[in-house]
């Protein structure tokens, strides 16, 4: 009776360890911000300030737009709708009056408080929302960072200075195929189709096949990259189970 209480115990506590870096791994991945997603769909990307205002409230100052129609020294209105500060500072809760004591605490223990970074998100009515809370707040050497041409798939420790040469790159690599297909809409919307001929016979061009097959090339490193499990950390944290079963039984022998 004694072993199989012993036994019981001895499986409860590997099912914890083996919990335990389960969920080590998921924070690992989830402290990897995705650069190129944010930059996509951010509508403004602004380097600024948050700070205090002449009334009391909170304002981003607008140092250099990097994406979107802001202006140097615009100043937008930050409050309890721009998702930078919560009823509970762990996560995401309930939003609390500007005015509060709380949210003030919290923008004013922030690391990027008075302090020049990167926000992204979108300016509706002169106010700022976030593009996904405070995570999209890139301050200094703050940050992991996965884009999908980097080394490794991540960058690591940017400064402030590489990190917006960093999203300039991604935004004007992004822009030409953006305007090169709107032009190309817009011609074709001028011409009126021709006639189809109901002899010939449907061949797809060899230039969109070749493209379509460099589109499949390309996206399998990145799917592959976002699929896979680091399961080094998951076979230490099992040795460890093992190793702590061992030494258990090792005592009581």
């Amino acid at each position: 009776m004694e072993r199989l209480v012993y036994q019981k115990s001895l499986r409860k506590l590997i099912s914890l360890v083996l919990m335990l870096s389960i969920r080590f791994v998921a924070i690992a991945e989830i402290a990897v911000r995705d650069l190129d997603g944010h930059v996509a769909g951010a509508e403004a990307i602004l380097v600024g300030i948050v700070k205090e205002g002449r009334n009391g409230n909170f304002i981003l100052v607008v140092e250099t737009s990097l994406k979107g129609t802001a202006k140097p020294n615009e100043e937008i209105i930050v409050d309890e709708n721009s998702g930078l500060a919560w009823s509970h500072f762990s996560g995401v809760g309930p939003t609390m009056p500007t005015n509060s004591a709380d949210f003030i605490r919290q923008f004013r223990q922030a690391d990027w408080y008075e302090k020049r970074a990167v926000f992204l998100g979108t300016i509706k009515g002169g106010k700022w929302v976030s593009y996904c809370y405070d995570w999209s707040v890139w301050t200094s050497g703050a940050s992991t960072y996965r884009r999908n041409d980097a080394p490794n798939g991540t960058l690591k420790a940017l400064s402030l200075e590489a990190l917006v040469e960093v999203i300039r790159s991604t935004i004007a690599d992004s822009t030409p195929t953006h305007q090169v297909n709107m032009a190309s809409h817009e011609a074709n919307a001028e011409q009126p189709p021709a006639a189809p001929n109901p002899m010939s016979p449907v061949v797809q061009p060899a230039e969109s096949m070749k493209a379509d097959e460099a589109k499949r090339t390309a996206s399998a490193p990145s799917e592959e990259r976002d699929s896979r499990i680091p399961w080094n950390i998951i076979v230490i944290a099992a040795m460890a189970a093992l190793g702590l079963l061992g030494f258990l039984l090792k005592r009581r022998s």
